[in-house]
């Protein structure tokens, strides 16, 4: 049994060592077929990532790629005062001084909005 599968391989080695242009061809369209099928994702998703930045873009709030949004609406947790938000102001300035450099990220800029409530 043992012989008959190594005898096997062996006349397997021997056509394919004879039909070597034909093998080269087949494993040529086998890398392009596999590289095909490995870009459409990567294709779809620029597809995907230039359709919302169009949309972005028209509706006039551009960011530009890997930008954060943090936001907090203070109706759910409730409002947070002056103090507190200058501590996360400092925490956050600490993190970025700590990580930019590592992994190689350029703060381009900060936008601070806060929105007082309104008094009746």
């Amino acid at each position: 049994m043992l012989s008959n599968f190594f005898s096997l391989l062996v006349m397997a080695g021997r056509r394919v060592w004879n039909q070597r242009l034909l093998m080269l061809c087949l494993l040529a369209g086998l890398i392009v077929a596999v590289g095909i099928l490995a870009s459409i994702p990567l294709y779809a998703d620029a597809v995907q990532h230039r359709l919302l930045q169009g949309e972005l873009t028209e509706a006039g709030t551009y960011r530009p790629p890997f930008s954060f949004l943090w936001r907090y609406i203070g109706t759910w947790n409730g409002n947070i005062d002056r103090e507190k938000t200058t501590v996360l102001i400092a925490t956050h300035n600490l993190a970025v001084d700590m990580f930019a450099d590592r992994v190689c990220l350029l703060e381009d800029g900060q936008i601070r909005e806060v929105i007082q409530p309104q008094r009746r």
